[in-house]
């Protein structure tokens, strides 16, 4: 059931990738810090999907260096914007549900 649910979330190519899925978790977090409380367990469950698909495509030892090169990218005003975009992913893995 798991790998159906998975093989029909559609997503573009370039969210297939570690280095968007780094970004997505940076830029969540970085997001975090200035969202309103009540949205705070929102971002929690999504860097914890992010932060599942960078260590199942390489690893626990894979993180810390993804997230610092996509950390680097990405500024505190720019990181919701970010995002907001990254939420689409999140969006649509749940209406595979």
């Amino acid at each position: 059931m798991v790998a159906a649910v998975g093989a029909s979330v559609s997503t573009p190519a370039s969210s297939q990738t570690m280095a968007n899925d780094a970004r997505c978790l940076a830029a969540m977090s970085m997001a975090q810090d200035k969202a309103p409380r009540a949205d705070k367990s929102a971002f929690d469950s999504g860097m914890m999907y992010f932060l599942g698909k960078l260590v199942a495509r390489g690893g626990m030892k894979s993180v810390g260096p993804a997230l610092e090169a996509a950390a680097a990218g990405l500024t505190p005003e720019r990181a919701p914007k970010v995002a907001d975009t990254c939420a689409d992913e999140l969006v649509r893995a749940g209406d595979a549900m």
